[in-house]
């Protein structure tokens, strides 16, 4: 099996067409009949069924090509990954953030640490699936990015605290409760509260304890992306942790009375000892002790 005939494979799955495959890779169709068939006899089942009205895919070769696509994506990331500590770094700081909101100094830092080691190169990765701190625990990053309530402490890491992120309410411009520079539960009797899209522990518990006491309606969003999008369309108001501002204005935010505190950390492996990881720690906390914390936006 080769790229190639990856590449031809996944392409025929879309377009479903033979002529038309080839044509998107300047070949024949013989030949890409050829590849296709090369691969189907290597990995031993049929991930096409042919007829005259085109192909389809079978229940192996959809379950190949949705897998397949997975580590074509990795692939890529890894060459990607590869080109950039092939060129004059000696060594990486590899990072994993869950959202890019969640350091808002994270680029500040990395360009105050490239100064004082330009030889190393930090590879930062947002994901916010959940495997990633496992993945860390593994490690395939030096660092992760974490709200400590979400994760379960190992004794072989350590977790440097960062800053608290506070709980907003989260508004339209022109609602009435945007005129505010604070709330408190009381104001948002009657209203219809949008939860859920991956909470932390805090948020949920004060969402429920407001649910039952004042018998708010509510609708659950997947993301916090969608909740941004109900919002937008007036569907309710919502509460945020304040690390997930972007800072874009496009939507009031509103402290919400008495404060929730979010603890949020930064993961290390206490084995790893290398001196530009424990700077690159330092930069980050020095940011944030010695700057206000983004997670009191400011509207």
């Amino acid at each position: 099996m080769n790229s190639k005939q990856i590449e031809y494979t996944l392409e025929l799955a879309k377009t479903k067409n033979f002529n038309r495959a080839a044509e998107n890779f300047f070949i024949t169709q013989p030949a890409l009949s050829y590849q296709i068939k090369r691969l189907e006899t290597e990995v031993g089942f049929t991930i096409f069924e042919r007829s005259a009205k085109g192909v389809v895919l079978t229940l192996a070769g959809q379950t190949f090509c949705e897998r397949i696509t997975l580590l074509q994506q990795e692939l890529k990331a890894i060459i990607e990954d590869c080109r950039n500590l092939n060129r004059t770094y000696d060594d990486v700081v590899r990072i994993c953030v869950p959202f890019r909101t969640a350091i808002h100094y994270l680029p500040e830092a990395i360009e105050t640490f490239n100064k004082l080691y330009p030889n190393i190169f930090v590879e930062v990765t947002i994901d916010s699936q959940p495997n990633q701190y496992q993945q860390f625990l593994q490690g395939k990053y030096d660092l992760f990015y974490a709200i400590q309530s979400s994760i379960t402490p190992q004794k072989d890491t350590q977790q440097i605290h960062l800053y608290d992120s506070h709980i907003y309410l989260v508004v339209n411009h022109h609602d009435v409760l945007s005129q505010l520079t604070a709330v408190t539960s009381k104001h948002l009797k009657d209203r219809t509260l949008l939860v859920g899209g991956g909470s932390p522990k805090e948020l949920r518990q004060l969402q429920q304890q407001l649910i039952t006491q004042l018998q708010l309606k509510s609708i659950t969003s997947a993301n916090h992306e969608t909740t941004l999008t109900n919002i937008a369309a007036h569907r309710g108001i919502c509460l945020v942790p304040g690390l997930l501002n972007d800072y874009n204005h496009e939507f009031k935010w509103i402290p919400f009375k008495p404060t929730v505190q979010i603890p949020c950390v930064l993961c290390r492996h206490q084995n790893n000892q290398k001196a530009h990881i424990i700077t690159f720690i330092d930069i980050l906390k020095d940011y944030y002790q010695n700057k206000n914390n983004p997670s009191e936006p400011k509207n």
